[in-house]
């Protein structure tokens, strides 16, 4: 599940924007203006920003000028001007893409999905343990050399806690990572998942990857032990 940010002084524009991707099953933050936006950039983890230059109490431009001192997230321009002078300047400034208003929001989606999918390659790394090989940038798990298949969460549990090996990854980390939020009353729904990730492993290697610290969250071991219960 991906969660953007969308910074837009147009109430009606961030409610149709909402309902847009909740029917996608984003997740989607709204910010009326830039002290607001800045404010959600800095405490929380985003996939994509969506940034309009004409704001209330900050000029666009400026904006993103502060958010690329604190963030690599890819940041996508959303604006009534249509100078080319315009785009090059918020280019030439770190935003990774410019659309124009008005705009579709089929269209936005592409792009969003696009410069998020340019961002992982770009620090893509592979994680080799042995005979189990993790891609970040292909999302693919293989263990010699046959393919094991996660869906996105899965894999984003599994890479997480395989990127330190030996580190207890508590039950809101992970969730604050994967879901992109604060982990809720029930952990039913993080338990549920790393048990689908490491039944998926275990029945592919025969090896228990994934270490349940009780009370505490998961570690992933790059030593793993032959194992046939998956509880």
């Amino acid at each position: 599940m991906y969660h953007i940010l969308f910074i837009d002084d147009d109430d009606m524009l961030l409610e149709s924007a909402w309902r847009f991707f909740k029917g996608i099953n984003y997740q989607m933050d709204k910010a009326a203006n830039a002290k607001e936006g800045l404010k959600r950039m800095q405490s929380r983890s985003y996939d994509c920003i969506i940034l309009d230059l004409k704001l209330p109490d900050l000029d666009g431009y400026e904006v993103l000028r502060q958010m690329r001192l604190h963030t690599s997230t890819p940041i996508i321009i959303l604006s009534n001007y249509t100078e080319v002078d315009r785009r090059i300047q918020g280019l030439r400034m770190g935003a990774d893409d410019y659309v124009c208003k008005p705009f579709s929001f089929d269209e936005l989606l592409l792009r969003i999905q696009l410069r998020i999918q340019d961002s992982r390659k770009r620090t893509a790394v592979v994680l080799n343990y042995g005979e189990l090989i993790i891609d970040t940038g292909t999302q693919k798990v293989t263990y010699q050399g046959n393919t094991i298949f996660f869906n996105r969460t899965e894999f984003e549990i599994l890479s997480l806690l395989a990127s330190q090996p030996g580190r207890i990854y508590t039950y809101e980390q992970i969730y604050d990572a994967v879901w992109k939020e604060p982990l809720n009353e029930s952990r039913h729904t993080l338990q549920a998942r790393v048990a689908e990730v490491r039944i998926k492993l275990l029945t592919l290697t025969g090896l228990q990857y994934i270490i349940t610290v009780r009370g505490k969250g998961y570690l992933f071991t790059a030593e793993p032990q032959k194992c046939r219960n998956t509880a």
